[in-house]
């Protein structure tokens, strides 16, 4: 058979079963389930630095202890679902997290799918997603191209909070660096953030420096993490650093710049032709699109120097078109459409090559 989908819950299920339904190849769809067999040693580190960013106490001792008995289920079905249907390439969801990362351990060919990161899209990718895809990194292949005078997306999709963010609406007439924080235990932070090990350690660096700037930083809390408490950080912050419960659209244009680890608002920004900075990996942290900083030193030297960087507005549209146009799969995984479909048969084709 072709494609062997794994599905790890009921939204992907339904996704990768609407792909069965629509796509020229021969399709098998599996709700991921525990099986047993003789399970070689899986290394659980980063999913346990996931779950000390994320919970305390008992409640984390005793879900280490629970995850250390599931893993090997769970690679066991992976294994004996691949060797029963032994398909031409598996697609699964992320490929990063736990417990998707064990598929990796199997030499069959893989697509990878994840959210885009540009309004009403889906990554597919035979490489993977987030920082480890295969969108190209010189500099050199967006001069060549011819996308600067094509539409690209100017409205974002706004994603409601889980819970009430922490913060206030703030007034944006005013000077302000906008910084949008990500989840505290996402796999951009636990695999992709060299210098910055969660939230709390980025708010302290630019807390430590705020005093050196005449603008406002202003951060906002990421409408996806349950759990992160920003209520003793907003007391101890400096006169000009803010938390603002503001539209994230609206914090990015009135902006003066954007700092991100490897947040797609950070590719959200380009759209609005903004100076943005990097602390992490990011597959965008291309020469000439963003500003990359490895340490606090080279953060407050970029920074120092706002005023004198001119973006290139034409290489970051080519960028950008190159993303929309080619290799971003178009409108999202929860709403594919027709050209969904036959852009996907299409990378799915590149894949099996």
């Amino acid at each position: 058979m072709d494609i062997l989908f794994f599905a790890h819950n009921t939204h992907q299920e339904k996704y990768f079963n609407l792909l069965k339904e629509n796509l020229p190849f021969d399709i098998i769809v599996k709700r991921v389930n525990f099986s047993i067999c003789k399970a070689k040693k899986i290394d659980l580190s980063k999913k346990f630095q996931e779950l000390e960013n994320k919970y305390k106490g008992l409640t984390l001792t005793l879900y280490k202890q629970y995850l250390k008995i599931e893993a090997p289920l769970i690679y066991c079905f992976y294994k004996k679902t691949i060797q029963k249907y032994n398909p031409k390439i598996i697609g699964i969801w992320n490929g990063i997290k736990y417990p998707q990362f064990m598929i990796n351990e199997f030499s069959t060919k893989k697509i990878y799918f994840e959210n885009g990161f540009l309004p009403n899209t889906t990554q597919a990718d035979c490489k993977g997603v987030n920082a480890l895809n295969s969108v190209p990194r010189e500099k050199e292949f967006y001069e060549k191209l011819n996308y600067y005078q094509k539409s690209l997306p100017t409205t974002l999709i706004s994603r409601p909070p889980v819970r009430r963010l922490d913060g206030s609406k703030i007034d944006l007439n005013k000077e302000y660096v906008f910084i949008p924080l990500q989840v505290n235990y996402d796999s951009q932070i636990i695999y992709f953030s060299p210098w910055i090990k969660s939230m709390q350690q980025f708010f302290e660096v630019i807390n430590s420096i705020a005093n050196e700037f005449d603008f406002d930083f202003i951060f906002k809390a990421h409408p996806s993490d349950k759990v992160t408490n920003y209520q003793n950080l907003i007391k101890k912050a400096k006169k000009n650093v803010l938390f603002a419960t503001n539209p994230t659209q609206e914090l990015i244009k009135n902006a003066k710049a954007i700092i991100t680890i490897n947040s797609s608002v950070g590719i959200e920004s380009l759209l609005f032709e903004k100076k943005v900075i990097t602390l992490g990996d990011a597959f965008y942290n291309i020469k000439g699109i963003v500003k990359h900083a490895t340490s606090k030193e080279e953060l407050i030297n970029i920074l120092k120097n706002l005023n004198n960087w001119e973006i290139d507005k034409k290489l970051i549209k080519n960028f950008l078109g190159y993303l929309y146009y080619e290799y971003l799969i178009p409108s999202s995984w929860k709403n594919p459409t027709k050209e969904h479909f036959k852009k996907l048969t299409n990378r799915i084709n590149q894949c099996l090559q």
